[in-house]
């Protein structure tokens, strides 16, 4: 009965440390958000998309696949869309603090599967930037092609928008942010525990302490 009353005492002074509660609740939450905005840098990907009609007015596989039509076509359409003279102009055009090395890692370029279009991935720690970059650069080889490869049969088909949608790292920010506070919550309430507990017990020996010795010299007199 004592033990039941001894926890129930305890449990009943825990709202003294209300603030000790929340304030290591908080500091978790903060914790991880500073890790995620300062430390952990999100990624955005933003894809554009090339048409390529056909490599002459003439040829009867102008329909196919460009792996089908030749099996070097979708490398060397790559190859065009990341040199230097794609590139270039499109930091220019862009204004962009970045050298053409640097915009060439952030882009990559793959072949959709039994089709004549190529995707342009842009990938960059800012979302608008993502999407501007992938348009620039489907755009800017549109206009370069005449010159770098004596066709015009690209095409820019505009699936790209300022709406980029949620990386997985926007979502296991969310989810890390809410496991923070739970975790935080709990072991504030664990420290808080164990702190009135002691401090329960510590009150209640001194106080037996003190009533012994009353007892004692009661005994004595």
């Amino acid at each position: 009965m004592g033990q039941k009353m001894l926890i129930f005492s305890i449990m009943k002074n825990l709202r003294k440390r209300l603030k000790l509660i929340l304030g290591i609740t908080f500091l978790s939450v903060g914790m991880v958000w500073f890790l995620f905005q300062f430390v952990l840098m999100p990624e955005y990907k933003a894809t554009s998309q090339i048409l390529v009609e056909q490599l002459t007015s003439i040829t009867p596989q102008a329909d196919m696949p460009l792996a089908e039509q030749d099996p070097q076509v979708a490398d060397t359409y790559s190859i065009a869309l990341r040199s230097p003279e794609v590139l270039g102009k499109v930091i220019k055009k862009m204004d962009l603090k970045m050298n053409i090395n640097e915009l060439h890692e952030k882009i990559t370029v793959s072949e959709a599967i039994d089709s004549q279009i190529l995707n342009i991935t842009v990938t960059s720690f800012d979302k608008k930037e993502a999407v501007q970059i992938a348009n620039a650069v489907a755009l800017t080889f549109k206009e370069e092609v005449p010159n770098m490869m004596q066709t015009k049969n690209v095409s820019v088909i505009p699936t790209v928008t300022d709406e980029v949608p949620a990386s997985p790292f926007e979502n296991s920010l969310v989810f890390s942010l809410g496991l923070a506070g739970a975790f935080g919550f709990i072991i504030g309430t664990l420290i808080a525990f164990i702190l009135e507990m002691m401090d329960t017990l510590f009150k209640s020996g001194r106080q037996e302490n003190k009533d012994a010795a009353t007892k004692l010299q009661t005994v004595f007199k």
